[in-house]
């Protein structure tokens, strides 16, 4: 079996894990909004849980180009899979 190694932001620097705090915050909202009380099988949630990690690696961190023309985003899919995810349709 095997061993799982915890590693825990340091004492003297708490603010370090702010970024993956925030992300997880936004899990729990985006969780809130979409699911409320309701209680769904784990197929569903699974589904659900898939749709929003396409959200969030979907999300812009900054721009590809300096050029004023070319507005597309560079997004954490990029790192992970090398393009844009466009996971769900932009309702009209």
């Amino acid at each position: 079996m095997r061993q799982i190694e915890w590693k825990y932001s340091t004492d003297r620097a708490p603010w370090c894990g702010g970024y993956w705090e925030r992300l997880v915050r936004s899990m729990k909202n985006a969780l809130r909004k979409v699911l409320g009380k309701a209680l769904l099988r784990s197929w569903e949630l699974h589904t659900v849980l898939c749709e929003l990690e396409a959200r969030i690696n979907d999300r812009p961190l900054t721009l590809l180009s300096e050029d004023p023309h070319d507005c597309a985003p560079l997004t954490p899919a990029h790192f992970l899979i090398g393009r844009e995810l466009a996971s769900l349709p932009i309702p009209a």
